[in-house]
């Protein structure tokens, strides 16, 4: 009986830390970025990942952000036009293969995002 109770508790236990660990993120992914007027743009991300520590391009800007279990959070900066530079700020989920979440444009607008794991 002990033996079992053991078991079982071990069991648990480890399905614990199986939750907790971190959704390994690093590879080539194509990001589709959706702002507020409807408008579609996909850009080659690229993420190397060092523990909840992500590092990688988005097309060819420079990314940082982080990984905390299924959530991620990441940033890198364009040159607009009409704005000059400008901060685009992801946050979201992950789900395997796929990932997606909202992304803010600095502070003058926000839209949505995917991503797809390039296989």
């Amino acid at each position: 009986m002990l033996r079992s109770s053991m078991i079982a508790v071990v069991a648990v236990g480890f399905a614990g830390l199986l939750a907790l660990a971190q959704a390994d993120v690093g590879g080539s992914w194509t990001l589709t970025i959706s702002d507020p007027l409807g408008m579609d743009n996909e850009v080659p991300l690229t993420l190397e990942q060092d523990g909840a520590t992500l590092t990688g391009h988005a097309g060819e800007s420079p990314l940082e952000g982080t990984v905390d279990g299924d959530r991620i959070t990441m940033s890198y900066e364009v040159d607009s036009v009409q704005v000059g530079m400008l901060t685009l700020a992801f946050s979201g989920r992950i789900d395997g293969s796929n990932m997606s979440g909202s992304v803010a444009f600095g502070r003058y607008a926000s839209g949505s995002w995917t991503a797809v794991k390039a296989e």
